[in-house]
């Protein structure tokens, strides 16, 4: 059997690229998006076939621009003159319409305005002041922010202001522009120029007539009026004759205030403040001022400043103390105000200690082997109660209530003990026991009994430290033991 066989392929590479506007058909379909695409049908065998579409759609833009400007304006490369609504057609970069639209607003700039003023002497425009003539411009902007030019034709007038007349005149009024004067003085009259500006005349008017000047003064003591001193209150008067040769009377109305001298004397205690200074030493010291009428015022002060004499005292006292009537029982500082001879106040002062008596109960115990017993100048013999009356640290009475037990030692002593010497007694400081036999034990004992130092196996002790006074040593040997008094000082 043979075969004959033919084999046919499906097609699956057909692909296209395709740059369209807005929208693309392929194969009976509409695509309005870039995007791949694919579409299958059968080769003319009859096998499949795949092909694919790589599309990019490109869109119609419009863009609208709204713009505001003065004369003209550029856009796209035109220039435009006028308002209106102005559209340009141009490519996209895949070749489709661009369509831009302009709605164009246009203002045009004011350079026609003009103001013709006529003014006297300045004229103030837009902020300057002119005071000549001629042409001027103002730059500014419209409401619609475009430039306007605006121009004055100014015409500059000036006030006449150099008019000037001099009159002198015996006449007691004068008549100068329907205006009557009756005194001397510099007048003016106002009128215009024949250009309407402001036209100022002076007149300089002097009327020499016969007249009466009347001249007031008030002086310190004395006052020089025309060549004569006049010391008292009055009026005075003078004739002479003007430089025109009319008649002048002067009347001076004086009054004269006298200046003011006064002494006075004070008597002050520490100081005296007088006129705002203070004074703290006696003397005569002299203020100057013014009167109420402004004339000289000279016040002399005679002072007398009193110091008081402050005194101060200390005092230690037991218990209280007395003092200016008062009894004071706690330590303290005191004051004592009083007035001194010269009526100022004086303050003596306290400085007070207050000790106080003390009572001490007090019992002690002592050996019979140190009887008698001296306390503090007091012979003590037997056991009972004593009163001792002695002088505290701070000097006052101190009642000592003493009780005393005395104790019975018993102590051998053994044969031995007169071979026993101690030396040396009264000692400062080391004591030596020389005894026969082996010292195996010294013990000092106090007043009352107290043991205060021991040394063993030794034939030395050393007081040093212990206060002065009696003491019992205490020596213990092998065989026996014995007991002496020794003096520590």
């Amino acid at each position: 059997v043979s075969l004959s066989l033919t084999i046919n392929h499906s097609d699956l590479t057909g692909s296209i690229s395709i740059t369209a506007c807005n929208e693309y058909n392929w194969n009976g379909n509409s695509y309005y998006n870039s995007g791949v695409y694919t579409y299958s049908t059968t080769t003319t065998q009859g096998c499949d076939s795949l092909a694919t579409l790589n599309l990019t759609i490109g869109n119609e833009i419009v863009n609208i621009d709204s713009a505001v400007a003065c004369d003209y304006y550029v856009w796209n490369g035109v220039s435009y003159y006028n308002s209106g609504v102005y559209t340009d057609t141009l490519s996209t970069l895949y070749g489709c319409d661009s369509i831009g639209v302009l709605n164009l607003t246009l203002y045009h700039s004011d350079t026609v305005g003009s103001e013709t003023i006529v003014a006297c002497d300045s004229y103030t425009w837009k902020g300057n002041t002119y005071i000549g003539s001629g042409i001027y411009t103002f730059d500014t902007l419209t409401t619609n922010g475009c430039d306007s030019t605006i121009t004055l034709f100014l015409t500059i007038n000036h006030s006449d202001l150099t008019g000037a007349e001099s009159i002198t005149t015996c006449d007691d009024i004068y008549t100068w522009n329907g205006t009557t004067y009756n005194s001397s003085g510099t007048y003016t009259h106002n009128t215009t120029t024949s250009a309407g500006c402001d036209s100022l005349v002076t007149l300089t008017l002097v009327l020499g007539d016969s007249f009466l000047i009347n001249d007031t003064a008030t002086a310190c003591d004395s006052y020089a009026w025309n060549g004569t001193v006049y010391n008292s209150s009055g009026n005075y008067e003078k004739s002479y004759s003007t430089l025109l040769g009319c008649d002048s009377i002067l009347t001076l109305h004086l009054t004269i205030n006298h200046s003011v001298i006064n002494d006075i004397t004070v008597s002050a205690c520490d100081s005296m403040i007088w006129n705002d200074i203070t004074y703290i030493e006696s003397g005569d010291y002299v203020f100057e001022m013014e009167t109420t009428e402004g004339c000289d015022s000279i016040v002399t002060l005679n002072l007398t400043v009193n110091h008081p004499i402050n005194t101060s005292t200390t005092e230690i006292a037991c218990d209280s103390l007395d003092w200016y009537g008062n009894k004071y029982y706690e330590s303290g500082t005191y004051y004592r105000n009083m007035l001194d001879d010269n009526g100022c106040n004086q303050t003596d002062t306290l400085y007070l200690t207050i000790n106080h008596s003390t009572d001490t109960n007090y019992t002690i115990i002592i050996k019979d082997t140190i009887l008698p017993y001296n306390f503090n100048g007091v012979e003590i013999t037997e056991s009972g109660e004593y009163t001792i009356r002695l002088t505290n640290a701070d000097g006052c009475d101190s009642n000592v209530h003493l009780y005393v037990i005395v104790e019975t030692v018993n102590i051998e002593i053994a044969d031995g003990s007169n071979d026993i010497s101690i030396f040396p007694n009264p000692t400062n400081g080391k004591v030596t026991v020389s005894s026969n036999q082996a010292i195996s034990l010294i013990e000092i004992f106090d007043a009352v009994g107290r043991m205060v130092r021991s040394e063993n196996n030794a034939n030395s002790i050393d007081l040093s430290g212990l206060p002065n006074g009696a003491y019992t040593i205490k020596i213990v040997t092998l065989g026996s033991q014995c007991i002496r008094k020794i003096i520590k000082h």
